[in-house]
């Protein structure tokens, strides 16, 4: 499998909940569930967010699932095209205003603050 980018993109895993498993595509004994589990989880496999266990399950199951596979070496690439042209520095104000945020939501306990 590639290698990946610590890119992180935490809304993109709700684009593989509503994804059809690649049915057919499967090694033997896999099922539609397995593609679904996988494809949802793989983006906290991608950033290692995952446990060993669960780590090692997504790699066998993608390393034997051309659909799944190919889910896979797509989001590799496009975290590679995203991190090698996305390499510009936010502006100021958008910084302060993030600073901002975080430092009124530790002061409220870990509430979410609107700025």
């Amino acid at each position: 499998m590639s290698e990946h980018s610590d890119f992180d993109d935490p809304s993109a895993a709700d684009r593989f909940d509503t994804m059809p498993a690649p049915v057919g595509l499967c090694a033997e004994g896999m099922s539609e569930q397995d593609c679904r589990e996988a494809l949802r989880d793989l983006y906290e496999y991608l950033d290692g967010e995952l446990t060993v266990e669960r780590r090692e399950r997504i790699r066998l199951h993608v390393e034997a699932c051309g659909g799944c596979l190919s889910a896979y070496d797509f989001e590799v690439e496009l975290r590679r095209l995203i991190a090698r042209t996305c390499q510009c520095e936010a502006p100021e104000a958008l910084r302060e205003r993030v600073a901002r945020a975080l430092r009124d939501c530790d002061d409220d306990g870990g509430r979410r603050v609107e700025t």
